[in-house]
């Protein structure tokens, strides 16, 4: 049932969780998994506090529950505390390295702070558990550009190594754009958002821009 809860979350469906939420209780209130139904729950109110207080219930019942130890990640990455999701999350992947999502949220947190290094390395290894996750993909594009953007080329005191890093940046996070296009299949604002980033950074000429869009338009089959 907690698994049906993941879904009901990310659907946004509030009154069937709540109606999951009454049953799970029902049954037995003090199982771990009626706990993380009702963290979902109140989580999906925006009631961060009353979530962590029964993902802390199912850890304290399984302190070995990874599902927990990532939605308490999920949780205080919500109120801004990275120092403590990304506790959570580290706890999550030594219990279950196989699972793509503590690495995702340790590369969302990492992104969080600044740090696109970090979040790089993270988004990688979320990519290499879960190959077609597209938001994996467009993660990693968003960091890759950021470090390509991050020196301004012509300025005389940037290394040739330096700029050459920053290029191959550059072509790394159109490499991952691409991935991300080619693996969406619906049309919407982040799918649109991954097309216009795609495009300008394969197009040096902003007056070509629509142009180039519409190229890429055609050649994804959007």
């Amino acid at each position: 049932m907690d698994v049906y809860s993941d879904v009901l979350y990310v659907l946004e469906k509030t009154e069937k969780l709540a109606s999951l939420a009454r049953t799970a209780v029902l049954v037995d209130r003090f199982k771990p998994e009626t706990c993380l139904i009702l963290s979902n729950f109140y989580g999906l109110r925006l009631e961060s506090e009353r979530a962590i207080t029964y993902l802390k219930r199912a850890l304290t019942l399984d302190r070995n529950n990874t599902a927990a130890w990532t939605l308490l990640g999920h949780e205080y990455t919500d109120l801004k505390n990275t120092e403590e999701a990304i506790m959570a999350y580290r706890r999550a992947t030594e219990i279950n390295p196989r699972d793509y999502r503590p690495w995702y949220g340790l590369g969302t947190a990492y992104e969080a702070m600044k740090v696109p290094l970090y979040a790089i390395r993270y988004f990688q290894k979320a990519a290499t558990l879960k190959p077609y996750d597209t938001r994996i993909w467009n993660s990693l594009g968003v960091c890759y550009e950021s470090q390509s953007n991050s020196i301004i080329l012509g300025v005389p005191s940037v290394s040739a190594s330096a700029v050459q890093q920053k290029r191959a940046h550059r072509e790394d996070a159109i490499r991952c754009f691409k991935r991300a296009l080619t693996g969406w299949n619906a049309s919407g604002p982040e799918k649109q958002l991954t097309l216009k980033k795609l495009a300008s950074l394969c197009c040096d000429d902003t007056s070509q821009l629509e142009l180039e869009i519409e190229k890429l338009i055609n050649g994804f089959g959007i």
